[in-house]
């Protein structure tokens, strides 16, 4: 989870504070101002991550995780902008191709190449889907791809298995123990599925119709799969030992937005604040 923090200086804490001592019945504009400002930074975080992801990430599910949490600890003066999704934390400080590539030590869902070169090697096979043009949710695909993609005829999945995980292979009696007793080890991803209180891979089969050819990039072999009106665009990419991914960049995303938003906001509180002295002053007959 990413938080995005705005450090308030102590004179903000102070008057806060003296106002609450002289209004014990609360401080609506402060308050609203806190609220609005909230509403501001989400906005202006999501409006910076479509500027900073383009089309190379799935800024749709992003932006869905980034989400405010206001009042926060029942403090009305008080609220947080998070994002709760799995990838934010990853483009916002960036991962190694190293520190990408140990998910094929992590993950239930790893299988491994049983014959040839690489057998032995570990390999995940990992679906990304793409959106049609004018997609808020998901990267949207070229008009010309989408042309063609979508005269392709339907893929679907025909079955649902359960297989041994690959990372029990080599596990000693003590680490079965710590998975009976807590249902994984620490170093391992959380499995999908579980059988007999042991992880389990779940698997998929399908019946694949005509693959998308000849447009090459990221949607080379890609499939249609649903059905008329809710139909999902997806290509099944593999991640594997002998051919590492590259790392990710760090796009700092919830630290620009703090930098960008921070004399906004507390533009926004001092009007607040000022307000509700304003009001006070009125109410005992100073002005």
């Amino acid at each position: 989870m990413i938080e995005l923090k705005l450090e308030l200086s102590d004179s903000f804490f102070k008057t806060r504070n003296a106002l609450r001592l002289l209004h014990a019945g609360g401080l609506p504009q402060t308050e609203s101002a806190v609220e609005k400002s909230l509403e501001y930074v989400e906005k202006s975080w999501k409006q910076t991550a479509m500027r900073s992801f383009k089309h190379c990430h799935n800024n749709g599910l992003y932006n869905q995780g980034i989400m405010r949490n206001y009042p926060t600890s029942g403090d009305n003066l008080a609220g947080e902008v998070i994002n709760i999704a799995p990838s934010a934390r990853a483009l916002e400080f960036g991962l190694t191709s190293a520190q990408r590539m140990s998910v094929l030590q992590r993950s239930h869902q790893v299988r491994v190449v049983k014959s040839g070169e690489h057998r032995g090697k570990k390999f995940l096979i990992i679906p990304f889907r793409h959106g049609t043009p004018g997609s808020v949710h998901f990267p949207e695909m070229p008009a010309n791809v989408y042309q063609r993609a979508k005269e392709l005829s339907y893929s679907k999945r025909t079955k649902t298995y359960l297989e041994r995980s690959q990372q029990l292979n080599r596990m000693t009696k003590k680490d079965m123990e710590v998975i009976h007793r807590f249902g994984n080890l620490p170093n391992l991803s959380t499995p999908h599925a579980y059988a007999g209180g042991i992880p389990v891979a779940k698997r998929y089969k399908y019946s694949y119709g005509k693959k998308l050819r000849g447009v090459g990039g990221i949607y080379e072999g890609m499939y249609k799969f649903g059905r008329p009106g809710h139909t999902q665009y997806i290509t099944f990419l593999t991640m594997s030992e002998w051919d590492p991914w590259e790392g990710i960049p760090a796009y700092h995303v919830a630290k620009k937005t703090s930098e960008a938003v921070k004399t906004e906001v507390m533009g926004m509180l001092k009007v607040g604040v000022r307000q509700d002295i304003l009001d006070m002053k009125k109410l005992a007959g100073l002005i």
